[in-house]
């Protein structure tokens, strides 16, 4: 935040990289721009629910478990479908990663990659602009009534496997001041 109010360029704004971090928020900026998203609950439920620590880097979410959050346990298929975007000034890339769900299956396992769907990828490049990132990672899951719902919001995403190395660079060198410049 000090950087940016000195006016020293930033790669990922503070505020959205803040409204990443915590859990509700990250849910409401989902919803925010036309997802669906699990639903809160109050605590532990008498039927099945994800138990998730209050900020992103908790110990991963839980089946039935303690947790800071209590949400909805979806009727979903096991497969993460991770969005990646990265902003190079020019056009905003996405990649799609589908790996298996660690909440069901202990560990993420890449299955491959996929063809992002137009209808999730505009919200999602809102999102990057309402933030004023450049770069962040969205995981969706599909219910068995075929709804996609918007479960996490990564501010600073591994980007494993989706081959944006020179792209990520741009990314960041598009952010510097140029020598001259204030």
């Amino acid at each position: 935040m000090r950087a940016e109010r000195l006016g020293i360029p930033t790669w990922n704004s503070a505020t959205g990289v803040m409204v990443c971090c915590g859990r509700i928020s990250q849910l409401c900026a989902l919803a925010g721009v036309g997802f669906e998203t699990p639903t809160l609950l109050p605590g532990p439920s008498d039927g099945d629910y994800v138990a998730k620590s209050r900020f992103h880097w908790g110990p991963s979410p839980t089946i039935n478990g303690a947790g800071d959050l209590y949400e909805e346990l979806l009727e979903v298929d096991s497969v993460d479908h991770k969005y990646y975007l990265v902003d190079t000034d020019e056009t905003v890339h996405v990649c799609l990663i589908r790996a298996t769900s660690k909440l069901f299956d202990g560990e993420k396992r890449v299955l491959g990659t996929g063809t992002p769907k137009e209808a999730l990828v505009g919200p999602l490049k809102r999102l990057l602009s309402l933030l004023e990132m450049r770069a962040l990672g969205v995981d969706f899951v599909r219910a068995t009534d075929g709804t996609w719902y918007a479960v996490d919001l990564n501010p600073g995403p591994s980007f494993r496997g989706t081959g944006f190395e020179t792209l990520l660079a741009d990314s960041i060198e598009d952010c510097l001041p140029t020598r001259g410049s204030t």
